[in-house]
């Protein structure tokens, strides 16, 4: 009775083996994949964007939807991101569908990754009126200097901006200066002409990305001084909680990095320096001063 008990047992714990076997061994060749097919909404994006131009009319220097013709917020987001991402049709600075979005009636964007694509300063100006919480205009050399009031008009929405990566962007000659105002001159009563400051007035901006910003730099071709950079583009973002500064200290010097240091962010928990330093320990030292860093 003993003995059958045992090889009765015995060939339990072999069946259970073989069973964690044939469960381990389906589990790394599963023969029915999950089944996750295209949606409708973005097959229909695809098809609109591979045949574009049977939907839109010509303007003066862009495209415009034919009338009747709308889309609500979500699916301009996608349509945006697919014209990035598989067509040339945002890629050239003189045939390009950036009009389409011109219409606040028809479209309705929440995101813009522009990176690589060829929009201009004029294009920001209406796309930026839209109720935007990203912006990407990283590597877009056809952006130049005044494009700080463009990207302004999302002051109430925006939260991400990332620009930089191109020495072709003629940004901060128009940044970093103070303008004389052109409709009042030397109208201050004292003899001296009004200036117009230029900084980015983004009070709800959480993410700022300066990444291989090469344009830190005047027109003369001269490096522009640390300290106007921190004041102009950086402190008035009083509750940034993320600033990615990548190599932008090839640039600036390690004073740039020092000032950095003193900035007065209460909220900056995220601070990206990779290759800014080069062995700075002064600079490291006066970074300890943001205790909020994790």
């Amino acid at each position: 009775m003993h003995q059958a008990l045992d090889i009765f047992c015995c060939f339990a714990d072999i069946a259970v083996g073989m069973a964690q076997l044939v469960y381990v061994s389906s589990d790394e060749a599963d023969p029915w994949p999950v089944n996750c097919p295209t949606t409708l909404e973005d097959i229909c994006v695809t098809y609109f964007v591979k045949n574009i131009f049977i939907f839109l009319e010509r303007t003066d220097d862009s495209y415009r939807l034919k009338p009747g013709i709308s889309f609500p917020q979500g699916l301009s987001d996608k349509i945006m991101y697919k014209l990035v991402e598989t067509s040339n049709w945002l890629n050239t600075s003189s045939n390009n569908v950036f009009g389409i979005f011109n219409n606040r009636a028809t479209t309705s964007l929440t995101e813009l990754s522009l990176r690589y694509t060829a929009v201009k300063t004029e294009h920001l100006e209406f796309l930026c009126l839209h109720p935007i919480r990203k912006l990407d205009i990283s590597y877009c050399p056809q952006i130049k200097s005044k494009f700080i009031d463009a990207i302004n008009q999302a002051g109430r929405t925006l939260q991400c901006l990332n620009m930089g990566g191109s020495d072709e962007i003629e940004r901060l000659d128009y940044l970093l200066h103070e303008d004389e105002h052109e409709d009042f001159p030397g109208d201050r009563g004292d003899g001296r002409r009004d200036l117009t400051r230029h900084s980015l007035n983004l009070p709800h901006l959480r993410s700022l990305s300066l990444r291989e910003f090469q344009g830190f730099k005047n027109m003369d071709g001269e490096p522009t001084s640390g300290h106007k950079v921190i004041e102009h583009v950086i402190a008035p973002l009083r509750n940034l909680t993320h600033l990615d500064l990548y190599k932008c200290g090839l640039r600036l010097g390690a004073s740039f990095v020092i000032e950095v240091g003193n900035l007065d962010l209460p909220h900056l928990v995220s601070l990206s320096l990779c290759d800014c330093l080069n062995g700075s320990e002064h600079a490291l030292e006066n970074l300890m001063k943001l205790k909020n860093l994790r």
